[in-house]
Order: structure tokens, then C-alpha cells, then sequence
């Protein structure tokens, strides 16, 4: 797990389909783990077709705080779907 200055954790291994859904990703979104802001609002990590992160929640898409967010973007998270 990393964490930033502002309070933004990411978890490459975070369990991203908990907190999207069974719904489908958005048209080439990758799943790259979780983030959590502040210690408790948690989400999947999602990179968009565009290379934007964003925190994904039941289908609801919230960009994040900006500056550089730390990924592992070796693994994706559990559920990875490929």
C-alpha cells in the first residue's frame, strides 16, 4: 500500500470489483487495485481510456485530488479482468 501527502492510499491488490460492481467497466478502463481518501472513503482505482485515475463506486466515477497518484501499475487489482 502507498500513500500521498493528502490522504489519498492506493492498494495495487485492493479488491476493486467490491466497490464497482458487477457491472462492466467503462469502454476501456483498466482496474488497478482500490484508493481510499482520508482513511475511509474507499473505491476501485480505475485508469480511463484517456489515462485519467478516478475512484469508481457502483458505477459513479469521481476524479481524484490532483498531483501524482502512486500505482503499481504492474498488478492489477484482484478481480482483474482480462
Amino acid at each position: 500500500m502507498t500513500t500521498r501527502n493528502d490522504n489519498v492510499t492506493t492498494n495495487p491488490q485492493g479488491p476493486w470489483r467490491f466497490w464497482w460492481g458487477a457491472s462492466p467497466l467503462p469502454d476501456g478502463a483498466e482496474p488497478l487495485g482500490t484508493v481510499t481518501r482520508d482513511g475511509h472513503d474507499t473505491g476501485a482505482l480505475l485508469r480511463l481510456r484517456s489515462g485519467q485515475l478516478v475512484q469508481g463506486n457502483v458505477r459513479s466515477l469521481r476524479t481524484l485530488p490532483p498531483g501524482p497518484i502512486p500505482v503499481d501499475y504492474g498488478h492489477g487489482g484482484s478481480g482483474h479482468a482480462h
